[in-house]
């Protein structure tokens, strides 16, 4: 005899499966997709070129299959950089001599087979090439590994880490020492460089504060003031969208630092005074 007092199941929701179910595609869209068209394209494509110190490049691998995992870890000597090392130092080509690490992918591809880049056998007719480099951002505390970034964007053709910290002859133990060497950290022109490349590429503003505020606390900034007055443009730029009509009056411009420098007071035992930071005016002329 059946239960009549059986409660009925209730049947999962899945809002996957309701929007595509539901939601209205035009006549001009489905000619498009039945098609086979691409609804959006990229141009150039991005090769994301790897950083890393002297056999210190990452690998990924199966910890339960050992053969595979031996094989991968040998494969992995080889990368992006190394195999750029190598061009540089082994190839007849001149003009390999002439680029940056950065403007490899425009003239070379990348085989993920024979792990080493080969020559492109045609220049795009467009102009545009078909691919650009982009190396991965390395955090500023990192000091190394940021330092050999830095030197990757600036020195042409270098044949091995060795010949990228050498300068004018003479070859330096760290990175960081080279790069101070070409006079590519001066006046904490690492940390501004720095700032400038977030600021181009990130949209949160509060992430941009973040990173203020722990280069400030981490990385040894040597003149405070200079460093806060080359940044507090870039770290303003919400407040002067929302109140560009009241700029120099609003009186909220006046704590532009201040948003700042308390998550810096609030997270350690550091206080705004101890970095001979002014904050009283956005417009107050800073003191040299």
């Amino acid at each position: 005899m059946e239960n009549s007092n059986k409660q009925p199941q209730e049947e999962e929701q899945n809002e996957v499966n309701e929007f595509q179910s539901r939601r209205y595609i035009s006549g001009a869209e489905s000619a498009h997709r039945l098609g086979g068209n691409e609804l959006a394209e990229r141009k150039p494509t991005v090769n994301r070129l790897p950083v890393h110190l002297e056999g210190q490049q990452t690998v990924y691998y199966d910890a339960n299959d050992k053969d595979d995992s031996i094989e991968k870890i040998e494969r992995s000597e080889r990368t992006k950089l190394t195999d750029f090392f190598e061009l540089e130092l082994n190839n007849k080509d001149e003009f390999a001599r002439t680029l940056l690490y950065r403007e490899l992918p425009e003239h070379y591809t990348w085989s993920a087979t024979k792990r080493n880049w080969k020559k492109r056998k045609r220049e795009p007719a467009d102009g545009i090439p078909e691919q650009i480099g982009r190396l991965y951002s390395i955090h500023p505390t990192q000091r190394e590994l940021y330092a050999l970034r830095l030197l990757l964007n600036h020195v042409r053709g270098p044949t091995s880490y060795e010949d990228l910290r050498t300068v004018n002859g003479i070859t330096h133990k760290t990175f960081q020492d080279a790069a101070i060497a070409l006079k590519l950290v001066k006046d904490d022109m690492i940390w501004i460089e720095c700032m400038m490349e977030a600021n181009d590429t990130q949209t949160n503003i509060h992430q941009l504060r973040n990173l203020f505020v722990t280069i400030l606390l981490k990385c040894e900034v040597s003149k405070h003031r200079t460093f806060y007055k080359k940044c507090k443009d870039m770290l303003s730029t919400d407040y002067l969208h929302k109140y560009k009509k009241e700029f120099g009056q609003h009186p909220l411009l006046g704590n532009v630092g201040r948003e700042s420098t308390s998550k810096m007071e609030d997270n350690s035992d550091n206080d705004v005074k101890d970095f001979d930071i002014v904050l009283e005016s956005y417009n107050d002329e800073d003191e040299e």
